[in-house]
């Protein structure tokens, strides 16, 4: 789920006397710049905007001149950015 959802969660787990990572690990999705400076660090995946968006307007685009394959299934490469809220299982 996305990083604001993540930092909520963790709240959660925080309120329920429970703590990141020790009890529950938890990874979010953006890589928002705030995950850098939130206790624990959050590990989140991060994905490239600028290369989501042009594939975006290139399929609108695509769709809009009546191309068949215009709204097809793009996959984009993301990255895994690991720092605090997962345990490392290897003790």
């Amino acid at each position: 789920m996305s990083d604001v959802v993540a930092v909520g969660v963790i709240e959660g787990i925080k309120q329920c006397g429970l703590k990141v990572p020790d009890d529950i690990s938890v990874i979010g999705f953006d890589n928002l710049p705030e995950c850098e400076f939130m206790t624990p660090k959050l590990t989140t995946i991060s994905q490239d905007f600028s290369a989501k968006a042009k594939a975006a307007v290139e399929g609108m685009f695509r769709i809009i001149e009546g191309e068949k394959n215009g709204g097809e299934d793009i996959h984009l490469p993301v990255q895994l950015i690991e720092r605090q809220t997962v345990k490392d299982i290897i003790e």
